[in-house]
């Protein structure tokens, strides 16, 4: 999801009727008829009294279905329980909004989850445990589904209203920067709202700058599947991690914790190549300065060798 602040995207009554004009046919109205996955229909009911959050929630919900992010007749059922409940809470907390982007994302989702839990709703769910390289299995809570909801809902109005160059957004759309992509395949987006480490993240956007020219889309989304990884890693065990501190040691203790965490063989050894491809075009194409030029941490502590060893 974007993370870029609502004060880095200039948003306007007249953006929002564009947003308003590509609802065409039944998708303008203010109730839509959808066929759930029984076949029957099932119904979404947008009944906002803010008319401009009206047309906002319905344009993020149409997008999602419209670029196949959301299947219809998967998705609808549970959707619109979620949506109601939304719906509900916006007109008690901004029955004359302008714009969700008149705050930041921090603030409605604190709103929504106090919400939720005065009216007893509020419902987190349990993640699949990992093992962590101490051997301790970790059980994470995940976000209630509202409140994931509204985080998409947001970043789809996010990149609606940003009129930014494409290469300085969080999201980087693959066909509006000419690349071949598949379009039957719904990975076109390279994602850098994952990565929370914003130097990590300005380092990853100029990899990507340059491997975007030479590689291809599914390359592209590989090498960023890595990245997120990597920087998941430093937050939770280097959370004051900077490029100096990208070292061998550190390098060994994240191949140690990737080997336990990975359940396949290939996709350990896929994470390990495509972060040793990222950090040695940083140092010796792209003359980044900050990294380390040691060649030791840059072949990741012999990626082969320490596949060898999970193999045998």
């Amino acid at each position: 999801m974007e993370t870029i602040t609502s004060d880095d995207i200039i948003w306007s009554p007249q953006k929002t009727q564009h947003l308003q004009d590509q609802l065409v046919d039944s998708w303008s109205e203010d109730i839509w008829k959808l066929n759930g996955e029984s076949g029957s229909a099932c119904y979404l009911r947008f009944h906002l009294t803010s008319p401009a959050l009206r047309t906002e929630i319905k344009y993020a919900i149409w997008h999602k279905f419209h670029t196949k992010a959301w299947n219809e007749e998967k998705d609808v059922s549970r959707l619109r329980a979620r949506l109601n409940h939304l719906v509900v809470w916006l007109n008690g907390i901004s029955p004359n909004g302008a714009s969700l982007l008149e705050k930041r994302l921090e603030y409605w989702e604190w709103s929504l989850r106090s919400h939720l839990i005065e009216m007893g709703l509020f419902k987190q769910w349990k993640g699949a445990p990992g093992l962590r390289a101490n051997q301790v299995y970790v059980t994470y809570l995940c976000e209630d589904r509202r409140i994931s909801l509204l985080r998409q809902i947001y970043a789809t109005l996010q990149k609606a209203y940003d009129d930014r160059p494409i290469l300085e957004r969080d999201i980087w759309d693959m066909c509006q920067l000419g690349l071949p992509v598949n379009l039957t395949n719904s990975n076109y987006l390279l994602n850098f709202t994952s990565i929370v480490q914003p130097w990590l993240r300005s380092l990853a956007k100029t990899f990507m700058r340059y491997r975007i020219a030479i590689a291809s889309p599914a390359d592209c989304s590989n090498k960023l599947w890595a990245l997120h990884i990597f920087s998941r890693f430093l937050a939770q065990d280097f959370p004051q991690c900077t490029p100096k501190d990208i070292r061998r040691d550190l390098i060994v203790r994240y191949i140690s914790e990737l080997r336990i965490q990975s359940k396949l063989v290939d996709s350990f050894r896929q994470a390990l190549v495509h972060l040793r491809v990222f950090l040695e075009t940083c140092t010796q194409h792209l003359k980044v300065q900050g990294l380390s030029k040691e060649r030791r941490y840059c072949q990741l502590g012999n990626v082969a060798e320490h596949c060898a060893k999970i193999t045998a």
